[in-house]
């Protein structure tokens, strides 16, 4: 196995100190946030890797939203993710709009209730790839922004 992998599992258990982990460690936080590995991600934040940094164009929450771990979502919103934070080169892309993409109702309304921009993750939409996946996330987005 890598030695980030090891690396994630010490950190997880405690056995890591804070200056072993650095905010450039980003892919480490996306990694945990694509498996859903609440223990890796709370071990990472609270080591000093930075909540907002993306990894080839992906957040951490934007991951979890897409990938559909409510928990992971509510974790980083928690420690300070911002909700409407997004990438330039993915279309201006955020949470909700890659809630919307996995088709993760409740995750889309949570991140509405918080106060994610509809109209944003709307037009990010409208601006990806022409396709049904993307079709069922602005409409959606359109019913959830109905209500």
């Amino acid at each position: 196995m890598p030695i980030k992998f090891y690396f994630v599992l010490l950190c997880a258990s405690g056995l890591v100190l804070s200056s072993c982990v650095t905010a450039s460690d980003h892919k480490l936080l996306y990694k945990a946030a694509t498996d859903g590995n609440v223990s890796a991600i709370e071990a990472l934040l609270d080591n000093g890797v930075l909540v907002n940094q993306d990894y080839s164009g992906w957040t951490a929450l934007g991951t979890a939203a897409y990938h559909g771990y409510a928990d992971v979502v509510k974790l980083l919103l928690d420690r300070g993710a911002d909700i409407d934070f997004s990438i330039p080169q993915k279309d201006g892309t955020t949470a909700l709009s890659y809630a919307a993409l996995g088709g993760h109702i409740e995750i889309a309304k949570n991140l509405i209730a918080k106060g994610a921009d509809i109209r944003r993750a709307v037009d990010s939409l409208n601006r990806m790839f022409a396709g049904s996946e993307t079709q069922m996330g602005i409409e959606l987005l359109e019913r959830l922004q109905g209500k």
